[in-house]
């Protein structure tokens, strides 16, 4: 088995199966934070297991092993397809403190009665890369709106932000960990200050200048310059830096209003296409053009050779995204047509492609309801061929409720990020981390013109993450099978609209957000000595149970003995007369870590749960302040 460096599906040498994830397949794994581990294993098998024993080496170095006990509680059982059956462990990140460190990890599914190993998993190595760190400005936007109503921040609101802020923080390579506060541990991943609240619409305007220009959708109502205010916003931040505080990113938001009437549609839907056609080919076929791979291509010699593209069913079209083959040199003349019937075509667009780019270019055309795109090509500035790599068909999205839309804006704004957010719910479904997801990843380049998922302008044109492992560090439980009507969705598409809980970032960008925030982080490798001190930090109020000295841990008294539950060592009245501080369970249980050559290892005392573990009855805080989770969805 190779070194594991990405969250994957697995099998070990004796063909095991296993997974390791941080939330998605192909993610890079990260240091400090949250990692399942999941055994696939025989139900037969499953069943009798009361507990899992746990070895971890530090390979390379002179770092006692880690070994660990984890009762059946602890263990996150799935009996279903494709994530079971199963038995997962949920580790907290400070376990593995650090990407210099190279891990091996040995598993052992262990039963009482009789006492046996029923099942044995070794993971060569394991290594890590650094996670990221981001610090944020939170402002609270407020005003009299051009439709007339007022918007007044509350106590909502500040609940929406936390829960909104813990989500993103699961998103994001960074380490675990989000706390309020300018001074917090470096090693928290997300740290936010709650800036001054902000008039989104003030008069006068930040320069003193009245407002001079037409709201676009009531032109009746004058608004400051959009510059103007964006510059207005990132004002505090710079405040803060200048008094040494650190802000990574300015993040404006606030709900929408709910007692607006509906927003028009907006052209953000890709749409399905269910095969495709055309003139002809020299061996590049034409459904090349659906593969979501620029290195294949449909190709036709001749002035008007044509694509179709067939939706299936009447759409409301808009937009036509095509990338062209060496579209960065050739320059492609071409018309956009459509039909409802496949025969008769109107022509909607004619025009030329830039010349400047691989990746796809929008065309917008005036929204038309059409089953069939066709694409003619009346050659290009070199040759008369057609060539195109990819296409994809856009349609117009119509907010299913009344109410103010969502969405936002993320950019640079005299050197400084800014991520302006109108976040919120519909149908009890809440957007706002998603969007603030999205518009923080383009304040830090997503997506990138080389990302495989570019859509020729600043997003993401893969709506679908398809992982049937994909795990949810917030709620504690696969994404599959998804809630009804739901998908996971990349959050850099149009499918941020799946909200809150249904939405990651693709691998390539989180492996792009992951280097781009360990370079504002200013992370410190550390020495041998830093590194056995940061492995022994998360049991430091803690005692290792020496299996051949029990007294030293376990302290008894008459009448009383210390038996192995489902949730660790426990202290119970004895039942029957014996002489043993042991119940047959705990003896049973330590005669198969003796016979492991297991020496000390900490275990759950008398309800005393073990730091490093997570199971699926942790309570999750949006921060630790010491407020509870308001229960959003």
């Amino acid at each position: 088995m190779s070194v594991i460096t990405e969250s994957g599906y697995y099998a070990d040498s004796l063909g095991r199966t296993f997974l390791v994830t941080q939330g998605l397949v192909g993610y890079t794994l990260v240091d400090r934070k949250k990692i399942l581990f999941r055994i696939f294993i025989d139900p037969r098998l499953s069943n009798p297991v009361t507990s899992v024993h746990v070895k971890i080496k530090y390979l390379g170095t002179n770092i006692p092993p880690t070994e660990i006990l984890i009762p059946r509680n602890n263990l996150l059982i799935e009996n279903t397809a494709p994530n079971g059956p199963s038995l997962g462990i949920l580790f907290e990140g400070s376990l593995f403190p650090n990407a210099g460190l190279r891990y091996n990890i040995e598993f052992n599914a262990l039963a009482e009665n009789p006492p046996r190993i029923m099942a044995r998993l070794v993971i060569p190595e394991l290594r890590f890369q650094k996670s990221g760190r981001l610090r944020a400005l939170i402002k609270s936007c407020y005003g009299h709106a051009p439709w007339g109503n007022t918007i007044t921040p509350n106590f909502g609101w500040f609940i929406e932000i936390g829960e909104s802020l813990n989500r993103l923080a699961a998103m994001l390579p960074v380490s675990d960990g989000v706390v309020i506060g300018s001074g917090s541990d470096p090693d928290i991943g997300l740290a936010w200050i709650g800036g001054q609240a902000f008039d989104t619409w003030p008069n006068p305007c930040p320069s003193g200048n009245a407002p001079s220009i037409p709201d676009t959708r009531f032109p009746q109502v004058l608004r400051c310059p959009g510059d103007e205010m964006n510059r207005a916003l990132v004002v505090e931040a710079k405040q803060l830096r200048s008094q040494g505080y650190r802000v990574d990113v300015t993040v404006a938001w606030r709900p929408r209003d709910y007692l607006k009437g509906s927003e028009p549609p907006t052209c953000a839907m890709n749409l399905p296409i269910i095969g495709v056609s055309a003139s002809g080919n020299d061996g590049h076929l034409p459904q090349n053009v659906l593969d979501n791979n620029l290195n294949t291509r449909w190709s036709s010699l001749g002035i008007g050779q044509f694509i179709v593209a067939d939706m299936g069913s009447n759409q409301n079209i808009c937009s036509v995204n095509i990338a062209w083959y060496k579209g960065n040199s050739r320059v492609y003349n071409f018309v956009i047509s459509t039909s409802t019937d496949g025969s008769t075509f109107t022509t909607k667009l004619s025009s030329s492609s830039s010349g400047t780019t691989l990746s796809s270019e929008r065309y917008t055309i005036e929204p038309t309801i059409a089953r069939y795109v066709r694409v003619t090509v009346n050659g290009n500035n070199t040759n008369d061929w057609a060539s195109i790599t990819e296409i994809d068909v856009l349609g117009l999205y119509s907010p299913p409720t009344p109410g103010e839309g969502m969405g936002g804006q993320g950019m640079i704004v005299q050197g400084d990020r800014l991520a302006t957010v109108v976040g919120g719910s519909r149908n009890n479904v809440y957007f706002t981390s998603a969007i603030m997801a999205q518009e923080v990843g383009h304040t830090f380049g997503l997506e990138p013109k080389d990302s495989p998922h570019y859509d020729g302008g600043a997003h993401s044109k893969d709506p679908f993450l398809i992982d049937p492992f994909a795990f949810d560090f917030v709620r504690l439980r696969p994404y599959n099978p998804p809630e009804l009507g739901l998908f996971l969705g990349d959050v850099m598409s149009w499918a941020w609209g799946q909200g809150m809980n249904y939405t990651l970032y693709n691998a390539f960008d989180w492996e792009h957000l992951r280097q781009e925030l360990v370079k504002i982080s200013s992370l410190r490798g550390a020495g041998r000595k830093g590194l056995a001190e940061a492995i022994k930090k998360p049991f430091a109020k803690l005692e290792k149970i020496r299996t051949q000295d029990l007294g030293s841990t376990l302290h008894s008294k008459s009448g009383y003995e210390w038996q192995w539950t489902e949730t660790g060592f426990r202290l119970f009245e004895k039942r029957e007369k014996r002489k043993s501080a042991l119940s047959s369970s705990a003896e049973n249980l330590l005669s198969i870590l003796g016979k492991l050559g297991i020496k000390e290892i900490y275990a759950p005392i008398n309800g005393k749960p073990l730091p490093v573990l997570i199971s699926a009855m942790t309570p999750i805080t949006c921060y630790d302040n010491g407020l509870r989770s308001s229960g959003l969805p």
